[in-house]
């Protein structure tokens, strides 16, 4: 959080004429008297003042562990039981219920923290000499250099068959 905006964005909301009385002090975090005449009025504004910043914070504070992220990462998920299968589309099974059923669902809401796109592809296994299974690439470039791979082994070991 950065303080200073914050401060101006709180200050901005207050009563201007009050700050003709205080100023901030970053070291210790609060507002303080201007002078060191200190009235019942300007003890209570100062209070009051320094608790509304306190607030302020709080309110904009992110407790340790957690994260803050935008409500468009958040994906849902539903479990179709006959497929034990998680789907973000219920309607691929549900659309099949009776009138009258009721169907228990499991629900599980994921935030996405990345997404990008991947390359798979079949690969060789140079220890067993054939066909591994897929692996993913991050580049498009890569994929097609290990699937030309595997391709040129099994037809070399076509050829060394014959």
């Amino acid at each position: 959080m950065d303080l200073q905006k914050e401060r101006e964005a709180f200050e901005a909301l207050q009563n201007q004429k009050i700050f003709k009385w205080f100023e901030f002090d970053s070291s210790v975090n609060a507002y303080v008297l201007k002078d060191i005449s200190a009235t019942l009025e300007k003890l209570t504004a100062l209070a009051e003042l320094n608790y509304g910043w306190d607030m302020w914070q709080a309110a904009k504070a992110i407790p340790d562990g957690f994260v803050l992220v935008p409500r468009k990462s958040i994906e849902h998920w539903y479990l179709d039981e006959g497929e034990y299968l998680w789907m973000d589309e219920p309607d691929n099974w549900l659309c099949d219920m009776d009138v009258g059923d009721v169907q228990e669902v499991e629900h599980k809401e994921y935030i996405v923290t990345e997404s990008n796109t991947l390359y798979a592809t079949k690969i060789w296994d140079d220890e067993n000499q054939d066909v591994s299974s897929w692996e993913f690439f991050n580049s498009k470039d890569d994929a097609e250099k290990a699937a030309e791979y595997c391709k040129a082994m099994i037809e070399n070991q076509g050829q060394n068959h014959d």
